[in-house]
């Protein structure tokens, strides 16, 4: 009787901690002030037909988000059972051009989804924008769901910080849009990560997909339990 009281103990756990597992809410705002500050830098005049656009479309780029959304979180805590510690977060949208998004703060640098900033080239779509949001959620998921420095971060010691910063966040993405079969999100990330110009994602890409392979970074996910934590 004991013996069954503990089981049934151990798979109420098992079952509430999974039911717990949740990624933040996201509150898309278009900031006039981040980029009033960031168009005072050298070579990042805006031009006022993006942030136009930008603010009118916020509720679109909230709905291209949640249209992905709830799949790619569902198959990252499937595979790794593993959560946020966040449970809301504000998106910032901006124009600046040449401007990196980061994670934290959470900035997303939309121009390529504006028609007054592409003209003629056609703008990038909605699961390459979910794909955007994702990247730069993943590596807060990372942070905070990995022993750091781990082996493998250690292994690659030389590497420049953004290199080894990228190394467990692509393996996760690509392993998740495998497990989801989208191929179309898994052929996106090896045109992005292997055509930008910068050489650090070039780097951690070709470390991911022709070195390594994904799973070696993965196992380090699976491998750690929650009192290493």
């Amino acid at each position: 009787m004991k013996i069954a009281i503990f089981l049934a103990t151990i798979i109420f756990s098992v079952s509430s901690y999974s039911a717990e597992l949740s990624y933040p809410k996201l509150f898309f705002s278009y900031s006039s002030l981040y980029d009033g500050v960031c168009s005072q830098a050298p070579g990042k005049t805006i031009n006022t037909a993006w942030s136009q656009e930008a603010f009118a479309k916020t509720q679109e780029f909230e709905s291209m988000w949640l249209a992905e959304a709830p799949a790619f979180m569902a198959k990252l805590f499937e595979l790794f059972n593993k959560g946020f510690q966040r449970k809301e977060m504000t998106a910032t949208l901006s124009v600046c051009p040449q401007s990196p998004s980061t994670s934290d703060p959470l900035i997303l640098v939309v121009n390529t989804y504006l028609k007054s900033y592409m003209g003629d080239k056609p703008v990038q779509q909605g699961y390459q924008f979910a794909d955007l949001v994702f990247h730069e959620l993943l590596h807060t998921w990372v942070r905070e769901n990995i022993p750091f420095p781990s082996p493998l971060y250690e292994k690659y010691k030389n590497e420049p910080p953004v290199v080894r910063n990228h190394l467990h966040l692509m393996a996760v993405q690509q392993y998740v849009y495998l497990k989801l079969g989208r191929k179309d999100l898994a052929e996106w990330i090896d045109h992005l990560y292997s055509k930008m110009p910068s050489p650090a994602y070039n780097r951690a890409w070709e470390i991911v997909t022709k070195i390594e392979g994904y799973q070696p970074f993965v196992d380090e996910f699976l491998k750690s339990s929650p009192a290493e934590l």
